[in-house]
């Protein structure tokens, strides 16, 4: 029956066409490729041209800047019929299961619209955007009513129900290890001092009451912090208040000590966390430093018991992408889909995408 309606359909419209209402012709033996401004026929529902073209705008952005009869608009706007026709067969299936787009679900809409509208300055610079690419408001309301109503619909047919074995979640993490590896990182704080305090970044109150009669050393000015720190202030709260260097109210964090300047590299490699430096000495620019590291972290493998749920879930995620996959490709077989839009000729063998 779905069938048999919808040729009747696809008869109307053609007998609708201006040249067969003439009697100007006989129709052809193939479907030309835009009857009536027709690209697709979904269980009698017509996909029109213009419908195809908003999308293909909404859903690519680069469309808008493509020559019409390009190669890569047109592989676009048949990726995009195919979307467009998914999307049609599973709302006539939502019909037939009774669903329907709800006022919660008009809530839930209105707060997804308000949400994008946002990263614009509001509904009005949403729309202005929209405007500069031909895009109506309205059409994209529409398109995600629609979306919403096809994942209601998956919701609904699809089960949810996914269990993966242990055996599957070890054999997983040990074929995927290297994606579980934990990054070294390497968390350390300065305190700098300048052989002439000119040439610091700033000078802050401490070290500008230890220059002011002339006898600045920026060695002893650290000792001096350096014993303040082993008396039990804390290192963070006196590079605040004494550092001259940049980044004197933060962590600096690296993932290989290697990649620190010397002496840092050295200095900071030897310590152990909570450890406190001695007053080093950078030779090429006269600058002193005082360090403490906070942590280290090796490079190495996260144990399975850290990543067990979040390979479950991922495993499930790939699951349900499958099992919603192969639903709407039956569901797209099972109904009566005309396509008049001809499939792009795949590329020559050696063809390179530009």
């Amino acid at each position: 029956m779905r069938r048999l309606h919808a040729w009747t359909a696809l008869l109307g419209l053609a007998l609708a066409s201006p040249a067969f209402a003439e009697g100007e012709g006989e129709p052809p033996a193939a479907a030309p490729a835009y009857p009536d401004g027709i690209v697709a026929l979904v269980e009698g529902s017509p996909i029109t041209r213009y419908e195809l073209e908003l999308a293909c705008l909404l859903q690519r952005q680069r469309y808008s800047t493509l020559e019409a009869g390009s190669a890569e608009a047109a592989a676009i706007r048949s990726e995009v019929l195919d979307v467009l026709i998914q999307m049609r067969v599973l709302v006539a299936r939502a019909k037939d299961e009774g669903l329907e787009f709800t006022e919660a679900d008009q809530q839930r809409l209105d707060a997804q619209l308000a949400r994008e509208a946002r990263r614009y300055g509001g509904d009005g610079g949403m729309e202005d955007v929209l405007a500069q690419i031909g895009v109506p408001y309205r059409f994209l309301v529409s398109w995600h009513r629609t979306a919403m109503l096809r994942d209601k619909l998956l919701v609904r047919k699809i089960s949810m129900e996914i269990y993966v074995s242990p055996a599957e979640l070890r054999r997983h993490y040990q074929e995927n290890q290297r994606r579980f590896e934990l990054s070294g990182e390497t968390r350390f704080r300065q305190i700098v001092a300048y052989r002439d305090p000119r040439d610091a970044v700033r000078l802050p109150e401490l070290a500008a009451e230890a220059s002011k009669n002339g006898d600045w050393s920026p060695r002893a000015y650290l000792e001096g912090l350096r014993e303040r720190c082993r008396r039990g202030e804390p290192f963070a709260a006196l590079a605040l208040a004494g550092s001259m260097g940049v980044k004197h109210d933060a962590e600096f964090v690296v993932e290989a000590v290697e990649d620190l300047a010397p002496p840092l590299n050295e200095v900071v490699a030897a310590l152990e966390p909570g450890g406190l430096s001695a007053v080093v000495e950078r030779r090429r620019d006269g600058a002193f430093f005082l360090v403490q590291l906070v942590d280290r972290r090796e490079r190495g493998p996260r144990p399975f018991e850290q990543v067990q749920a979040e390979i479950e879930e991922e495993l499930k995620n790939e699951i349900w992408r499958r099992r919603v996959g192969a639903w709407i490709d039956q569901a797209v077989e099972e109904a009566f889909v005309a396509r008049f839009l001809p499939r792009p000729a795949p590329p020559e063998p050696g063809d390179r995408p530009k």
